[in-house]
């Protein structure tokens, strides 16, 4: 990742373990439109991503 990426994009962590980064997401969009779910909400989630540190699986779901 260059520089330029680095500025345009934020890290969206874990909310479990929160070290694992789970996604990249645009420094344009406000952070509460990103809604994480622990896997016992999963059936809130529209995708799903796994934790590359704990291995969790994290629901994710993006408000317009």
């Amino acid at each position: 990742m260059n520089q330029i990426e680095k500025q345009r994009t934020r890290s969206i962590k874990c909310p479990i373990c929160g070290k694992g980064k789970l996604m990249d997401a645009s420094k344009t969009i406000n952070p509460k439109m990103i809604r994480l779910f622990k896997p016992e909400e999963s059936n809130k989630a529209e995708c799903f991503v796994k934790c590359p540190k704990c291995g969790s699986q994290v629901g994710f779901a993006v408000e317009k």
